[in-house]
C-alpha cells in the first residue's frame, strides 16, 4: 500500500507541474493586466499633499484661486461666465423693453392689453388729470402717470435677473474652488465656508443697490439732461402724426395727445437704456468684481489664525476616501509585483 500512495503522489505532482507550466503564460498575462490596471488607478489619484512647507502651499493655492476670480470677473479668463451674464443682461433688457407703452391710433375692442393706449385713452387721461389749469395746458401729471405705469413692470424682471446673475456667479465660484482645492477636503471646506459668507454679504449689499437703482427710476422727478431730448420728442411727434394721419387728419384735433405720447415714448427710451446699462455695470462692480478683494482679506486673515494655532497641516490633510483608496491600491500593487516575481522564478529552468 505504501508504494502505491507514493507513486500516486509522484504522478499527481508531475500532473500539477505540467498543468501549472501549461497555464503560466495565461497567469503571467493576467497578472500583468491586473498590475497595469492597478498602477493606472494609482496614477489617477491626486498627488500626495506636500507637507514640507504647508503654509507656502496653502498661500500659493489661495493666491492662484483669487487670481482666477479676478481675471474671470473682467472677462480675461473663464469667458463662459461673462458670456452667460451677458446673455442674462440681454434678457433683462428685452424684458424692460417689453414694458414700453404702445401708442396706437385706435385700440381694438377685443384687445385687453393694458399697455396699449390709443388717442381716446390718452384724451381721457388728460381730462382726468385736469383741474384749474389754463386752457390748452396739459397737466404734467398726465406724463408722470404713464411713466409710473410702465415703471411698475420693471421690478420683477430686475429681481429675477439679479438672482440669476448671483446664481451663475456663485456656481462658478463653487466650481473654481473645487478645481483648486478638491484634493484637500479640509482646505476646500475652509475656503468654501468663507467664500459662501462673503458671497452672501456681497449679495445683500448688491441687492440693496439694485433696489436703490429701481427707486431712483421709480421716484420723481422724472427728468433727463439729454440735450437731444427735444429733437427726439419732435421726431416722435412727426412719426406719430404720419401714422395716425389716416385716422385723424386734422393735426390740431390730436396735438395734445400726440405730444403726451411722444414725450412718454422718448422718456421711456432714455430711461430704458440708462437703467439697462446701469444695472449691468452696478451688479458687475458690486457683486462680481468686488468679491476678489473682500475674499483675499478674509481668507488670508483666517489662514494666519490657523497658522498661529499650528493647524495649517490639518488643512492639507488628504481626503480620507482618497487615502483609503491609495492604501488599498498600493497593497494590491505590491502583491501583484510579488506574484509576478514568483511566476518568473517558477518558469526559470
Amino acid at each position: 500500500g505504501r508504494f502505491g500512495i507514493k507513486s500516486l503522489v509522484q504522478n499527481i505532482s508531475v500532473l500539477l507541474a505540467q498543468l501549472i507550466e501549461a497555464n503560466l503564460p495565461k497567469l503571467r498575462e493576467r497578472v500583468e493586466t491586473e498590475l497595469r490596471s492597478c498602477i493606472n488607478s494609482l496614477s489617477q489619484l491626486p498627488p500626495l499633499p506636500q507637507v514640507d512647507n504647508p503654509m507656502t502651499s496653502i498661500l500659493l493655492m489661495i493666491t492662484e484661486f483669487l487670481r482666477e476670480i479676478d481675471r474671470a470677473s473682467v472677462g480675461d479668463m473663464h469667458k463662459t461666465l461673462a458670456q452667460a451674464c451677458r446673455e442674462r443682461y440681454t434678457g433683462l433688457r428685452d424684458d424692460i423693453l417689453a414694458t414700453c407703452p404702445q401708442f396706437r391710433p385706435r385700440k381694438p375692442d377685443d384687445d385687453d392689453d393694458d399697455n396699449i393706449y390709443d388717442i381716446a385713452a390718452v384724451r381721457q387721461l388728460i381730462k382726468d388729470c385736469t383741474g384749474w389749469e389754463l386752457p390748452k395746458f396739459i397737466p404734467y401729471e398726465v406724463v408722470t402717470t404713464l411713466i409710473e405705469l410702465f415703471l411698475q413692470g420693471w421690478e420683477s424682471p430686475t429681481e429675477a435677473c439679479f438672482e440669476d446673475i448671483y446664481g451663475e456667479f456663485s456656481s462658478f465660484i463653487d466650481r473654481l474652488a473645487d478645481d483648486h482645492f478638491g484634493n484637500y477636503r479640509n482646505l476646500k471646506q475652509f475656503v468654501s465656508t468663507h467664500t459662501r459668507a462673503e458671497l452672501e454679504k456681497t449679495k445683500n449689499e448688491s441687492e440693496k443697490a439694485v433696489r436703490k437703482l429701481l427707486s431712483i427710476e421709480e421716484n420723481k422727478p422724472f427728468f433727463s439732461q439729454r440735450t437731444d431730448f427735444e429733437n427726439d420728442q419732435d421726431k416722435r411727434m412727426r412719426d406719430y402724426h404720419s401714422i395716425f394721419y389716416p385716422y385723424y387728419q386734422n393735426y390740431n384735433d390730436v396735438r395734445e395727445e400726440l405730444y403726451v405720447m411722444a414725450t412718454v415714448r422718448t422718456y421711456f427710451q432714455y430711461a430704458y437704456e440708462r437703467f439697462s446699462d446701469s444695472m449691468l455695470r452696478m451688479v458687475e462692480h458690486d457683486l462680481v468684481q468686488s468679491l476678489k478683494d473682500r475674499l483675499e482679506v478674509t481668507l488670508l486673515d483666517n489662514v494666519m489664525q490657523f497658522r498661529h494655532r499650528g493647524g495649517e497641516g490639518h488643512l492639507l490633510a488628504e481626503d480620507p476616501n482618497i487615502a483609503r483608496a491609495r492604501k488599498e491600491l498600493t497593497i494590491r500593487r505590491d502583491r501583484l509585483i510579488e506574484i509576478r516575481s514568483r511566476l518568473e522564478e517558477f518558469s526559470m529552468p
